[in-house]
């Protein structure tokens, strides 16, 4: 469990981060659609209900997921011991 908490922080930490990319656009993206609140699916990997196809975002997105992933084996677990992530 503790393991899993790290993955978490880190994992929050660098979706908010500016390398991460996903804040400018989800944020543009949502606010177009007038959602004040998006949950983001980062695993299993989904992209946002009610949201207009974007192509940024969409990237964005997968690039947070594929960062999970190198987070878990980073702390020698396997995608297996999760079952949901989500912002």
């Amino acid at each position: 469990m503790r393991r899993l908490n790290g993955v978490a922080h880190d994992l929050g930490h660098h979706a908010v981060s500016g390398t991460s990319a996903l804040v400018p656009h989800l944020f543009r993206v949502s606010n177009e659609a007038g959602s004040v609140e998006v949950t983001v699916m980062i695993f299993p990997p989904q992209y946002p209900d009610g949201l207009a196809a974007d192509e940024s975002l969409e990237v964005a997105l997968r690039s947070l997921h594929s960062f999970l992933l190198q987070l878990v084996r980073k702390q020698h677990l396997e995608s297996t011991d999760i079952q949901s992530a989500s912002l």
